[in-house]
């Protein structure tokens, strides 16, 4: 499954790309008055980036080996998946020139960093899962 987070990053970093030139052609600054919604755009850009970034670098993250660890790591990608696509949607269609309606960005944003708190739990779940395994033979040694 990693190699899927490595094309799939892969493949969204080309979208970035593919989104700059968008925005070098389409959207310069004499173009659009509102200052807002060129802050949205912007925005939605670097977020392409952060989750294609974030994509490439799960290829290396192997989670530590317990019980729950399949779910989460299913769980883990999938989110890093979804976040991606959830990103160029809202670059797409999600600048409205109000803040307070970037639903798309903040669910892509959301996504990715409950992913990454995934990441995190698992580690914290085998640490502790060790460092009880560690005591209990330090407590009843054979």
């Amino acid at each position: 499954m990693n190699k899927y987070n490595l094309y799939f990053g892969l493949l969204l970093f080309v979208c970035f790309l593919c989104s700059g030139f968008y925005l070098e052609e389409y959207f310069k600054p004499q173009n659009i008055q509102n200052l807002t919604l060129r802050m949205e755009i912007r925005a939605n850009h670097i977020y392409i980036l952060f989750v294609s970034l974030l994509n490439v670098l799960s290829f290396k993250c192997d989670l530590s080996k317990g019980k729950l660890t399949p779910f989460f790591e299913f769980a883990f990608r999938i989110m890093l998946i979804l976040s991606g696509i959830v990103a160029i949607y809202a670059f797409m269609y999600n600048h409205h020139g109000n803040l307070l309606k970037r639903d798309w960005t903040l669910l892509s944003v959301v996504l990715s960093l409950s992913s990454i708190a995934i990441f995190l739990t698992n580690e914290l779940i085998c640490i502790f899962v060790k460092k009880s395994e560690t005591n209990r033979q330090q407590d009843f040694p054979k």
